[in-house]
């Protein structure tokens, strides 16, 4: 059966119409999103900031952007209010929404594989005052992380606190995790400089599953527990950790001022 059809939508009246088609527009693009750590963000935060090429994620598309002229002007006014843009995406071959990320807001993804490198791996080279590294790390506020390197990897991230001095909060992902896109064919860079929507919210089931990846044996398995019991885990753990940087420490409640907050991936 065929889908009904309003003959009729042409003439009703412009602020009817426009009114209508911004009813069509996203309604939750304005929450956190995740970008991969990786060659794009290293070279981001090499350059000065006043200069600096944006990092980009996607927005959703507007179905009305690929109606009429009409919808298009309405999806464009929606766009310009959240600050994107349209960009073509080699990988695709077509066009996508973006918006710059947002270091205040947005996080910053450590995908397994990166861990070590980002943790311990250029950690000579970031304590050089002034290096790319060292203003790097200045620049990092909101990190994500698997819930496996959480758990299991308290000693690499106390490395990284002590590189990144401006962190406010880890983020702890439950669930399925990102998987970054490589770049086009040709590309110097490894992973693609879009990656698709990463966008979170707060995990608060009872019940979570924590995935386990082995990278030499590409297996991956999964684990599921209790979310409070998992995350008192985390904390307590971090507590143990020696050698936490003083500006991470609150003398006053002789605790971490780290918070872990644990989110999952967000069906869009």
């Amino acid at each position: 059966m065929d889908a009904p059809v309003f003959t009729c939508f042409p003439e009703l009246p412009l602020e009817l119409r426009e009114a209508i088609w911004n009813e069509t527009m996203p309604s939750d693009s304005d929450g956190p999103v995740m970008y991969p750590f990786g060659d794009h963000f290293i070279n981001y935060t090499a350059q000065p900031a006043e200069s600096a090429q944006p990092l980009m994620v996607q927005l959703p598309m507007p179905p009305a952007f690929f109606v009429c002229r009409e919808a298009r002007r309405a999806a464009e006014r929606w766009m310009a209010s959240v600050n994107g843009w349209l960009h073509f995406r080699r990988e695709t071959q077509g066009h996508i929404a973006v918006r710059a990320w947002n270091e205040e807001t947005d996080l910053l993804y450590i995908p397994r594989p990166k861990w070590r490198f980002f943790s311990a791996g250029m950690f000579e080279e970031a304590t050089e005052e002034g290096s790319i590294y060292d203003r790097m790390y200045a620049r990092v506020r909101n990190l994500a992380l698997p819930a496996f390197t959480a758990y299991y990897s308290l000693a690499g991230l106390v490395s990284a606190m002590d590189l990144a001095p401006n962190l406010t909060a880890v983020h702890v992902v439950w669930g399925p995790l990102p998987e970054v896109r490589a770049s086009a064919a040709g590309e110097a860079l490894e992973e693609a400089a879009v990656q698709p929507r990463w966008a979170v919210e707060v995990e608060d089931s009872e019940e979570v599953r924590m995935c386990c990846h082995d990278e030499r044996s590409r297996v991956t398995t999964w684990e599921t527990g209790e979310l409070e019991d998992w995350m008192y885990e985390i904390e307590q753990e971090m507590a143990l950790q020696e050698e936490i940087p003083e500006n991470y420490i609150d003398d006053e409640k002789s605790q971490v001022k780290l918070p872990f907050r644990p989110v999952r991936l967000k069906n869009e």
